[in-house]
């Protein structure tokens, strides 16, 4: 009579062996290109003495060095198994999720922790063009001119998917491509089509015909000076400027449910998307003369340098006449207009700027004269720094500060103020200071 349940292997009994046959042995040290594994540590010794069938020679296939190495190694995995980390110090395989917030930013989060700008947002990641060459054509505000010319095309594009019949998502995509296809490649868009869709039904709602109407030559124009006021003057914009675009937008546009939906799409576009609308384009010799710009006060001003040969110095488009003082003969960095009618001497800085501080030097009686800008007149005091006969460029005997608050203006008006009749100024070496 046999014993059928002492047989062996059975589940009653004895178990089944963890390996019944020898397996090769890994080639790799254990503590090499390591993974982080997640379990509870209270499983660790549990783990760690599973580990000791590994360190049965009988396990492994090989010569008998081969079985010690494996024997060796498994040790070391038993050793491992019981030195674990915390899963906030980067042992563990992150838990990310990602959100689209109501402004069209883009955040991860990542192990539950504070919301975070993403990285692999395609606005961000996106290549910078190079900004406009600044020249005597091409100046910020063809750059600004450029920006506002890309903003127009989302406008138009805006108004014929309204008056279409396409789904929301069909909108919502060819909205996407017109935005981004400037600078950012195909394939990555459809990742930014989310940004637009939440905006697509209320557009719906207000329909082709009103988000067209609120779009008149004078919105296009206040949102050409909204960009001219904030972009730098190489024809770029810093994130403070981005903002401050946005932010100027919501005060200077006139109040309609399109300007609601208007800023949220422009504010999709980006930092680097606007610096790259502002370099691409074939503005030239733009005119935002009619900007008004708040103008904010500067530490270190920037400077323009006018001598006698700049054509704007010429009060009737004749040649200047050269006033040469009797006691010398004056080097090359001093030469002088004479300017002697009962007009004013018209000054152009080419595009509008912050004004801090405007200086020359006057050859003649310094009193009563001053600058007008835009139709406000300021006076200006005197000193002998450069008076009568001074040679060079070394100082200014006239001068109109603005001190902390800048004035913004393109068109400088150098005139006397009092007595208009007597307008002889023999001019050289005016400085004009202006904020960037």
């Amino acid at each position: 009579m046999g014993f059928p349940q002492n047989s062996y292997p059975n589940d009653e009994n004895f178990p089944f062996p963890s390996f019944p046959e020898e397996v090769p042995p890994p080639t790799d040290e254990p503590d090499t290109d390591t993974r982080c594994v997640r379990y509870n540590p209270s499983w660790a010794l549990v783990l760690a003495a599973a580990c000791d069938q590994l360190m049965q020679m009988t396990s492994w296939q090989g010569t008998p060095d081969e079985k010690k190495q494996a024997v060796n190694r498994a040790q070391t995995l038993k050793i491992l198994l019981q030195t674990f980390e915390d899963c906030d110090m980067g042992c563990c395989y992150d838990t990310v999720e990602k959100r689209i917030t109501s402004t069209g930013e883009m955040q991860i989060r990542v192990n539950g922790g504070d919301w975070q700008p993403d990285p692999n947002d395609p606005r961000v990641t996106a290549p910078t063009y190079p900004p406009i060459t600044i020249d005597d054509h091409h100046r910020k505000c063809d750059a600004a001119t450029n920006a506002a010319t890309h903003i127009d095309d989302i406008i138009s594009e805006t108004s014929d998917q309204l008056g279409g019949a396409g789904s929301l998502l069909e909108i919502a995509s060819a909205i996407a491509l017109v935005i981004f296809a400037l600078f950012i490649a195909p394939e990555s868009i459809p990742a930014l089509v989310p940004l637009i869709l939440p905006l697509i039904s209320g557009l719906i709602f207000l329909g082709q015909a009103a988000w067209d109407a609120y779009f008149t030559s004078d919105v296009h124009s206040q949102i050409l000076c909204a960009l001219f006021c904030h972009i730098q003057e190489d024809g770029t914009f810093t994130q403070a400027g981005y903002d401050g675009f946005i932010a100027q937008l919501g005060t200077d546009l006139p109040a309609n449910a399109a300007k609601g939906y208007f800023i949220d799409i422009v504010g999709r576009i980006g930092l680097v998307g606007l610096n790259d609308y502002a370099a691409i384009g074939t503005s030239a010799d733009a005119d935002c003369s009619a900007c008004d710009c708040p103008c904010d006060d500067c530490d270190t001003p920037n400077q323009l340098t006018f001598p006698y040969t700049d054509a704007a110095w010429k009060t009737d488009g004749s040649a200047p006449t050269l006033f040469r003082y009797s006691s010398f003969t004056p080097p090359l960095d001093f030469d002088s207009i004479l300017v002697s009618d009962t007009s004013d001497t018209t000054l152009d800085l080419g595009e509008p700027r912050c004004i801090k501080k405007i200086t020359w030097n006057n050859g003649y009686d310094p009193t009563g004269w001053g600058v007008r800008i835009d139709g406000v007149d300021y006076a200006a005091t005197s000193n002998d720094s450069g008076a009568s006969g001074a040679p060079g460029c070394v100082g200014q005997n006239l001068t109109v500060d603005f001190g902390s608050s800048p004035v913004f203006g393109q068109v400088i008006h150098i005139k006397r103020l009092t007595h208009p009749e007597d307008n002889a100024i023999a001019m050289g070496c005016l400085k004009v200071d202006y904020c960037p």
